[in-house]
């Protein structure tokens, strides 16, 4: 294979990662998940989806001319990226400690030499630092009652995950895109009275 075919070859791979996604696209992933068995898979599957729903966020706030250098650059890791979504406001500490913790488990998992499961004494411990959040309107995840010695680590992990992905995409929903207004962001009897040359930006307020 020649040299320009191989790296046309590894854009088009790479361009998988940033490839927009639908509804339907959402269930599949959420599908794909529910059938993985194998704990290491799992944790990084259920990690990669909240980096890039975090990442989906920050590219709504940033002017678009800037979006490649920037995730390519300082917002590479998904530590930068918690950390500028934090610092932006989008979430608080609660939701900003909970996808940390969230990060560090996937990264044992990621690159743990031993055999390691969500049955491992420290990365049980480490899953019972995640607090349980609500779910925000419209709630498509069940809350939790949890008992204190009633879930497993991946039972918590997954459930902490799926409110966490459920509360940032409807969030990101209602965040101002820079091509105007986004649908839902503001009260239909406002939003209807809007005059259309008007680009405002408008920020909900941040997830706990």
């Amino acid at each position: 294979m020649a040299g320009k075919e191989k790296s046309s070859t590894m854009k088009a791979l790479a361009k998988l990662i940033i490839a927009p996604t639908d509804i339907d696209d959402a269930m599949a992933f959420k599908k794909e998940m529910k059938q993985l068995r194998n704990d290491r898979g799992f944790a990084i599957l259920v990690a990669a989806n909240l980096e890039n729903v975090v990442e989906e966020i920050i590219a709504r706030l940033v002017v678009p001319d800037k979006r490649e250098e920037l995730f390519d650059g300082p917002l590479h890791t998904f530590s930068a990226k918690l950390l500028m979504a934090y610092s932006l406001g989008v979430y608080g500490r609660e939701t900003y400690r909970n996808l940390d913790h969230i990060r560090q488990i996937r990264n044992v998992f990621a690159h743990s030499k031993k055999p390691i499961t969500f049955k491992t004494p420290e990365v049980k411990a480490a899953c019972d630092l995640l607090s349980i959040q609500e779910a925000v309107f419209p709630k498509t995840v069940q809350s939790a009652k949890l008992r204190p010695h009633g879930y497993s680590g991946r039972k918590r992990f997954n459930h902490v995950s799926q409110v966490l992905s459920h509360n940032l995409v409807w969030h990101s929903l209602r965040l101002i895109d820079h091509k105007g207004i986004a649908r839902g962001a503001l009260r239909p009897e406002i939003e209807k009275n809007l005059d259309p040359r008007y680009q405002l930006r408008l920020m909900p307020d941040p997830l706990p």
